[in-house]
């Protein structure tokens, strides 16, 4: 799980100034448009990483329903 959660860091991650720019919906988005990559791995990153920023966060609805959609 770790492996796979380092990968998508990698993966949208490789310019933090820009990451810590972007809003908390913003990451919530990249991490969800992950999670029908083609690679096992980085879907599983794809889902730790948008677990781990909805515990702590506040979205909206219309957020809500793009993850919805993506995962169903």
């Amino acid at each position: 799980m770790e492996a796979s959660f380092n990968a998508v860091s990698d993966l949208i991650c490789n310019d933090t100034s820009h990451w810590q720019s972007l809003t908390t919906n913003d990451k919530v988005l990249s991490f969800t448009s992950l999670m029908s990559h083609q690679r096992k791995d980085i879907r599983l990153g794809g889902t730790i990483g948008l677990s781990l920023i909805l515990r702590t966060a506040d979205i909206n609805e219309e957020v809500t329903n793009l993850i919805c959609e993506e995962i169903f």
